[in-house]
């Protein structure tokens, strides 16, 4: 088992662009993100992607997050070993943000499938700016499953995300 830590530097700037931490030649990290990417021009977060073996995967929080150059949250979502996923009563499992703060987009993911009980509510909620919500989707395919699906493959240093 070989452990690897990779930065790519802006020569320039000095500006570290990216950070990897890899096992074995696939991006892995136990306590903490194993890729984390910056703005070349002022070094801020831009993403974070946490990683077990290959696959984008996070006990308890998201597995990947996406910020705007103010710092804000522009993106979160929630990954179990490499399937989009989230216990719909702790929340969706995607989530995307204006740059104010204010939700646009809610989705709700079970093992890689976006469902919602429809008696909860909604699998995807898309809002406006403003907040006020525009579209809303129900789970109602067989047995309440839709059938839209969304799954991480694994990714090696070849192909970072």
């Amino acid at each position: 088992m070989s452990r690897t830590y990779s930065q790519k530097m802006d020569l320039d700037s000095g500006v570290v662009l990216e950070e990897k931490h890899e096992r074995d030649g696939r991006l892995h990290r136990e306590n903490g993100p194993a890729l984390v990417r910056r703005h070349a021009g002022t070094g801020r977060v831009l993403l974070e992607s946490y990683y077990n073996d290959g696959r984008l995967h996070r006990d308890y929080g998201p597995a990947l997050i996406g910020y705007y150059l103010s710092g804000a949250i522009q993106a979160e979502e929630w990954y179990h070993h490499g399937f989009k996923h989230r216990n719909a009563i702790r929340g969706p499992a995607e989530i995307e943000r204006a740059s104010d703060g204010v939700v646009t987009l809610e989705c709700y993911f079970r093992n890689g499938e976006m469902f919602r009980d429809p008696a909860e509510g909604p699998c995807l909620i898309g809002r406006s700016e403003n907040g006020e919500i525009e579209h809303e989707q129900y789970s109602d395919g067989p047995d309440g499953a839709p059938s839209l699906r969304a799954r991480s493959p694994r990714r090696s240093t070849a192909t970072p995300p």
